[in-house]
Parts: C-alpha cells; structure tokens; sequence
C-alpha cells in the first residue's frame, strides 16, 4: 500500500486510572436480541455472532484469517514463541501453506506487499493489504507488532475506503429480514470527522445457499424455509467496477443465527429530546448517541444535556454502547444494590477493568470530573474497543496543566493528540463537572477515530 495511508495510523495508547469510577446517562434500550455482527463499538444493544471471532484461549497462538480480493486464502489457529513480530509470524503460516508472500521495506517499517499473486495497487488506486487485530487496526506496523497470544488476526484486500459490514436480523410475518449497515466516516473542510451509519445498497447477500441483492435500504429477506433453520450460512460482498472489494466479507465458515432476531417494532425509535433544539453544538453529537442506542430520555423526553455527568451514568453509557451485555461477577459496592438500573453496567465495567473495587462505595450519584471522564474513556477505548491511543509525549499544553492530575495527564494529552479534546478559552479545566453533553461530544470523538488505519503501507 501506499505511504500516505500509513499515516493514517490510529493513536495507541494505555489508559491508567487510579481511582474506581463509574457512569450512567438514561440507560438505553438494551435490544439485546438484534443480532449484529461484527461488534461495533457504537454497538446500542446488538449481538456479534461472528464464528471468526472463537474462542481463541484454549490454545497458545493466535487465529489468522486471510481474505484476499475475491475469496479466503487461509484460515487457521496458529502457535508461536514468545517475541515473535506478527509479519514473522504471517510469513511462516503462508509458507507453511505454499502461499507466497511478498514483504517490503517501507518508512514506518516492513509490511506485506503481495499474497498469493495479489500486489498492492492492482486496482490502480491506494489498495494493498492491511491488517487488524481483534477487528481494530493497530497503531504500528506488521513488523512492530509483537504477539501476545489469542489475537485475531485478519489480513485483507482492500482500501481504505473498505467498509465492515453490519448485519442486523428482524422477524416479521415467519421470515428473517437482513439489514446490511456499515459504520461511514466523512470530513469536512477542516478534516472534523463525521461517523454515520448507512445502508448498503447493492450488495450480494448469499445465505443458506441462495443469493439476494441488498435494496436502497440495505435490506433483503430471507424465505420462510430459510428463516425455520435458525442458523444459516452466510456471505456479504460488494465490488466496484474493477472488482475491488468494497466490504470485509465474513470468514468463509461464517453462520448466522437467525432465532434469537427481535421483532421488528411497531413504530420507529424516537431519537429526539424536548431539551435539545436543533442549532445548538452539541446537538449532532446528543443525536448521534441517541441513534446508536447509547443514551435516551427521562420519562418527561428530556436529556438534560448540560447536566452534570455521575459515574452511574458514564459507566452505564459505555455499558451500551458496548452492547450491553450482561457480565458474570459480583459487584462489592456496598452502595450498589443488586436490582438498581446501573447495576449491569458497573457489574460489567468491573468485569472490563474499567475500574477498580478497592473502596467498598462506589458513591453513582457524585459528578464525575473532566480528568476522571478522560481516564474512563481512554480506558474504554483501550479495554474495550481494543484500539490503543497514544499517551507518550509532552504534557498537554492547556493554561491550567498544573491541575490535571499525573494519572490523567497521560490519558487527557491522548484525547487532545487525537482532537477529541481542546479545552476553553485554553484551559481543560480538569476538575470541572463533564456534562451530559461533553460525554456525547468525545464519545463521537472516539468512534470516528480511523479504525481502519494501515500502520503497515507506504507512499
């Protein structure tokens, strides 16, 4: 690939926090049943069936799945030693299995070239191979990436410009609906990023044998015949007019399980709130969290957007946004009461490591601060999502720098790296109250981060 896309690296960092904390915000609607696959990190409640993604702990290696322009090329679990690169790695297993495999010196280190025959720029464009790690792009280059055991790792053909599909199944009248969505990032004049998710049209849908075409909508239905099996093979692919790929495809053993698919609703999801008119700055970004199932309103339709932010309701934000899946655990809380609305999610938030259960009070109701919501989040991002951020470097160049805390200073100078952060008037002010609407704003911040970064190409 070319040069200019390794630029595009996504910022690597590891979050610190030193203090147990967690969050709230109205609680989303967990519709826990709509089956989603990948997991995106704007997750609102949905659930990844990808086969690809097994369990990769019961063996000491790692799983690697090669998808190449038009069809898989290899997919197999993988051993290593210990300090072994991961482009080694690749190197060996595509050897292994009489695959050539070109790599090429390039200014942010060695990266893959060609596979099988399949070189970088055969469409005529910034196309080559990329590769991602637990479905997220690292922030370093094949040959700097050093393995720890039970990854994911997926090498594909594409640009960046490849989207990854989002498959979402509803029941309505005995037969399976799919709706094909892909997470799009735009930039303005300024380069703001916008993440926005949208229909694919046009894509072949094969399930169960028979092949469907996405409408306008992204949707396709699948027989009754089809839907009564439960679990269905799968493949979702999209090409332009050379025959780039346009989309991931699924690994090649992919199934989708149909019977667990909620029902369509009655009537749409009211995404609007009574206290957040439109023109204001922080309106696209209440809106967009409200779409992905993130946060929604109090009985009364309001959200309250300037609020002060708890810890319930930051943890239980990220709980959605996650998907809100319920985790295994106890919660030590003595202020945390089985049955509360926020118990899930801090329940789940330990389990993640987001926080710490030293104290026997978690104390939801107090504000969260502006320094303790950027550890929380950088941790998230880390934790969770499984794309690091960059925390090396000077301290974070706001007026007030003194006050930030030395735990957070790391976490708040990633977020400022990454545009997500860029204080008032010059001033961070650390200590102040986050608001609901501050939340909404870095939590956008964070999605439209490039996931799809190459750290592994050239110009």
């Amino acid at each position: 690939m070319k040069k200019f896309l390794a630029a595009l690296l996504s910022l690597a960092m590891l979050a610190t926090m030193c203090s147990a904390f967690a969050v709230d915000a109205p609680s989303a609607p967990n519709s826990a049943r709509t089956q989603t696959t990948p997991p995106a990190p704007s997750g609102g409640g949905t659930v990844s069936s990808d086969p690809s993604k097994a369990d990769v702990q019961s063996f000491q290696g790692v799983t690697l799945r090669v998808e190449g322009a038009k069809k898989n090329l290899l997919q197999e679990k993988v051993s290593f030693t210990d300090g072994t690169a991961l482009i080694q790695l690749v190197e060996e297993a595509l050897k292994k299995a009489d695959i050539s495999c070109t790599v090429t010196d390039g200014n942010y280190g060695k990266y893959i070239s060609a596979i099988n025959g399949e070189e970088e720029g055969t469409f005529g464009g910034y196309d080559g191979w990329r590769y991602l790690i637990n479905g997220q792009a690292p922030s370093v280059s094949m040959s700097q990436y050093q393995l720890t055991g039970g990854e994911e790792i997926l090498l594909v053909y594409g640009d960046m410009d490849q989207l990854t599909p989002i498959i979402t199944v509803t029941l309505k009248d005995g037969q399976a609906i799919l709706t094909i969505t892909a997470d799009v990032t735009t930039y303005d004049e300024s380069w703001n990023a916008t993440v926005t998710r949208q229909p694919v049209e046009g894509a072949t849908v094969t399930a169960d044998g028979v092949e469907y075409a996405t409408d306008a909508q992204g949707q396709v239905t699948l027989s009754k015949a089809s839907t009564e099996k439960k679990t269905v093979s799968f493949q979702v692919e999209k090409y332009d007019e050379k025959g780039l790929p346009l989309l991931v495809r699924q690994a090649p053993d992919y199934q989708l399980v149909l019977e667990e698919a909620a029902k369509e609703p009655d009537e749409p999801v009211n995404i609007s709130f009574t206290d957040v008119p439109e023109g204001k700055w922080y309106t696209p970004y209440v809106t967009e969290m409200a779409r992905i199932g993130a946060i929604k309103g109090d009985s009364s339709g309001a959200f309250r957007p300037l609020g002060q932010l708890t810890r319930a309701e930051a943890i239980s934000v990220l709980f959605n946004l996650s998907g809100g899946k319920k985790a295994e655990g106890t919660v030590p809380f003595t202020d945390v009461p089985e049955g509360k609305w926020f118990y899930d999610a801090i329940q789940w938030a330990l389990s993640k490591k987001l926080m710490n259960s030293a104290s026997s009070l978690f104390s939801p109701n107090l504000p969260l601060s502006r320094q303790e919501l950027a550890v929380l989040l950088v941790r998230y991002q880390e934790q969770v999502v499984g794309q690091p951020m960059n925390q090396e470097g000077e301290a974070p160049a706001f007026e007030d720098n003194d006050q930030i805390a030395s735990y957070a200073a790391p976490a708040v100078y990633a977020l400022q790296k990454a545009g997500i952060v860029s204080g008032n008037n010059g001033r961070f002010q650390p200590l102040g109250t986050a608001t609901r609407a501050e939340l909404c704003k870095m939590l956008h911040g964070l999605l439209a981060l490039p996931s799809q970064a190459q750290g592994n190409s050239e110009n």
